[in-house]
Protein backbone atom coordinates (compact mmCIF):
# COMPACT_ATOMS: atom_id res chain seq x y z
CA UNK A 1 0.00 0.00 0.00
CA UNK A 2 1.18 3.54 -0.92
CA UNK A 3 -0.20 6.81 -0.16
CA UNK A 4 -1.14 9.22 -3.16
CA UNK A 5 0.23 12.50 -2.17
CA UNK A 6 -2.44 14.22 -4.70
CA UNK A 7 -6.04 12.49 -3.14
CA UNK A 8 -4.72 11.66 0.21
CA UNK A 9 -5.55 8.73 -0.05
CA UNK A 10 -3.91 4.91 0.84
CA UNK A 11 -4.05 2.93 -2.33
CA UNK A 12 -2.62 -0.45 -3.46
CA UNK A 13 1.14 -0.17 -5.46
CA UNK A 14 -0.35 -1.67 -8.84
CA UNK A 15 -2.39 2.18 -8.52
CA UNK A 16 0.72 3.99 -9.25
CA UNK A 17 3.25 4.20 -12.15
CA UNK A 18 6.65 2.77 -11.85
CA UNK A 19 9.25 5.44 -11.55
CA UNK A 20 12.64 4.76 -10.67
CA UNK A 21 13.61 8.05 -9.17
CA UNK A 22 11.73 7.12 -6.02
CA UNK A 23 13.33 4.55 -3.19
CA UNK A 24 10.07 2.54 -3.71
CA UNK A 25 10.07 2.57 -7.42
CA UNK A 26 7.03 3.95 -7.35
CA UNK A 27 5.30 7.44 -8.29
CA UNK A 28 4.21 9.88 -5.49
CA UNK A 29 0.80 10.54 -6.79
CA UNK A 30 -1.86 8.09 -8.11
CA UNK A 31 -2.72 7.04 -11.65
CA UNK A 32 -6.30 8.26 -11.46
CA UNK A 33 -4.61 11.69 -10.17
CA UNK A 34 -1.81 11.76 -12.84
CA UNK A 35 -4.37 11.14 -15.53
CA UNK A 36 -6.98 13.71 -14.04
CA UNK A 37 -4.40 16.17 -14.04
CA UNK A 38 -3.19 15.43 -17.66
CA UNK A 39 -6.83 16.13 -18.64
CA UNK A 40 -7.39 19.05 -17.23
CA UNK A 41 -4.24 20.49 -18.47
CA UNK A 42 -5.58 19.52 -21.54
CA UNK A 43 -8.71 21.11 -21.82
CA UNK A 44 -7.12 24.54 -20.21
CA UNK A 45 -4.19 24.31 -22.88
CA UNK A 46 -6.20 23.18 -26.02
CA UNK A 47 -5.45 26.28 -28.15
CA UNK A 48 -2.29 26.75 -27.59
CA UNK A 49 -1.34 23.49 -28.05
CA UNK A 50 -3.06 23.47 -30.55
CA UNK A 51 -0.99 26.63 -31.93
CA UNK A 52 2.09 24.78 -31.15
CA UNK A 53 1.61 21.57 -32.73
CA UNK A 54 0.59 23.44 -36.44
CA UNK A 55 3.74 25.63 -36.00
CA UNK A 56 6.03 22.65 -35.71
CA UNK A 57 4.14 20.54 -38.25
CA UNK A 58 5.11 23.97 -40.56
CA UNK A 59 8.57 24.35 -39.28
CA UNK A 60 9.39 20.22 -39.49
CA UNK A 61 7.19 19.75 -42.83
CA UNK A 62 10.46 18.43 -44.48
CA UNK A 63 10.92 16.06 -41.66
CA UNK A 64 7.65 14.38 -41.84
CA UNK A 65 7.76 14.23 -45.54
CA UNK A 66 11.35 12.19 -45.19
CA UNK A 67 9.67 10.09 -42.48
CA UNK A 68 6.30 9.17 -44.21
CA UNK A 69 8.61 8.03 -47.49
CA UNK A 70 10.93 6.00 -45.00
CA UNK A 71 7.49 4.56 -43.82
CA UNK A 72 5.96 3.78 -47.02
CA UNK A 73 9.52 2.24 -48.68
CA UNK A 74 9.57 -0.30 -45.75
CA UNK A 75 5.93 -1.26 -45.99
CA UNK A 76 6.82 -1.79 -49.73
CA UNK A 77 9.61 -3.89 -49.31
CA UNK A 78 7.78 -6.23 -46.78
CA UNK A 79 5.28 -6.74 -49.45
CA UNK A 80 7.71 -7.28 -51.94
CA UNK A 81 9.00 -9.88 -49.33
CA UNK A 82 5.77 -11.46 -48.93
CA UNK A 83 4.89 -11.71 -52.55
CA UNK A 84 8.29 -13.73 -53.27
CA UNK A 85 8.15 -15.78 -50.22
CA UNK A 86 4.33 -16.77 -51.82
CA UNK A 87 5.48 -17.13 -55.49
CA UNK A 88 8.41 -19.16 -54.61
CA UNK A 89 6.15 -21.74 -52.49
CA UNK A 90 3.53 -21.57 -55.39
CA UNK A 91 6.03 -22.52 -58.55
CA UNK A 92 7.25 -25.30 -56.85
CA UNK A 93 4.28 -26.90 -55.67
CA UNK A 94 2.67 -26.52 -59.56
CA UNK A 95 3.88 -28.53 -61.89
CA UNK A 96 5.88 -27.89 -64.96
CA UNK A 97 4.67 -27.72 -68.40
Amino acid sequence: MKHCSRCDEEKPDDAFYQNHRYADGLSSRCIACILEVSRQWRREHREAKAAYQKRWRQENSGKQAAQKARELARERQKREEKRGLEGRGSKESAPDR
